[in-house]
């Protein structure tokens, strides 16, 4: 029984030659290498997920801006890009009409309008927002009022003028018609 017991003893405390260390490290390096397989793959998963989540947004963004109300007025549901035709209009128009006294109104137009203050309450993209709001009052009101009294309007001629003025304006500018709208009436205006 003694000599049973220093034989287990003896494989138990065998010494390590080179060839077992060898085999050691192989094992060590292929495990390291199989971990770091699957580190690998995991990044490469969550990147990929990223990746399609962030294309995917893009045309639930533009779907949203186009179908989902942004503000109501006067009871009407009012859309992203019909807001920001108006708020762009309204911002377009009063840079043109003071455009020399802007400076002295404390107005960059180079800089964002939310970081500038129009009034101690105001910045001056909230002073533009409330304007907008207050033309689509009147627009809807207006509309409102056309339809109860039977009034049409044919709006071809008009609009096959503004899109002559778009395109002279897009080449004068040398940019194309899509960007050319977009910088003027907001990210989602088409024509």
């Amino acid at each position: 029984m003694k000599k049973l017991t220093e034989n287990k003893e003896q494989t138990e405390q065998k010494v390590m030659t080179k060839y077992d260390r060898k085999v050691q490290k192989r094992k060590e390096e292929k495990e390291k290498e199989k971990k770091e397989e699957r580190i690998s793959t995991a990044i490469g998963i969550v990147v990929l997920v990223a990746l399609v989540c962030l294309v995917a947004s893009f045309p639930i963004r533009t779907y949203l801006a186009t179908h989902e109300t942004y503000v109501v007025v006067n009871g009407e549901a009012v859309n992203k890009v019909e807001f920001d035709y108006q708020y762009n209009l309204t911002k377009n128009n009063y840079i043109t009409q003071y455009g020399s006294y802007l400076t002295y109104f404390g107005l960059d137009t180079s800089k964002d309008l939310s970081t500038q203050m129009y009034s101690d309450t105001l910045t001056w993209q909230d002073y533009f927002e409330q304007n907008a709001v207050e033309s689509l009052k009147q627009n809807k009101a207006l509309m409102a009022e056309a339809k109860a009294a039977g009034f049409t309007y044919d709006t071809t001629d008009e609009y096959n003028t503004f899109k002559e003025t778009i395109k002279t304006s897009a080449a004068s500018a040398g940019i194309s018609e899509k960007e050319y709208v977009r910088s003027i009436y907001g990210s989602y205006a088409t024509m």
